[in-house]
């Protein structure tokens, strides 16, 4: 048994919800497509790699804190691209935003060493 954090153990979870939920809903979606090679195949392969970062996490793996933060960081980029654009949607993207920071400093102050 590891001694994970528990902070860690939510962030496992959190990443396991986002990646079988891509994994759903990419594969519900490129199904009608013919191409075989789409935008929900990357999604698909996101949701994989999203699988094996909870894992990791989980067992608490240097590895995974790593690709977590990498992850994080794409995710800030994507809610800043994707919130400027659309004022509307601006406190949506500010609260992802924030929330993308936090799981980035605790993963950082949590890196196993």
């Amino acid at each position: 048994m590891t001694d994970r954090p528990i902070g860690v153990s939510i962030i496992s979870v959190i990443y396991e919800i986002r990646g079988i939920i891509g994994l759903l809903g990419g594969t519900a979606l490129s199904l009608p497509l013919p191409s075989s090679f789409n935008i929900f195949t990357i999604i698909g392969v996101s949701s994989l790699i999203q699988i094996l970062v909870a894992y990791g996490l989980w067992e608490m793996k240097p590895w995974a804190f790593i690709l977590a933060i990498l992850i994080e960081l794409g995710y800030i980029i994507s809610s800043l691209t994707n919130a400027l654009p659309f004022m509307p949607s601006l406190s949506l993207g500010i609260l992802s935003l924030i929330l993308n920071m936090i799981i980035i400093i605790y993963l950082i102050i949590r890196f196993p060493r």
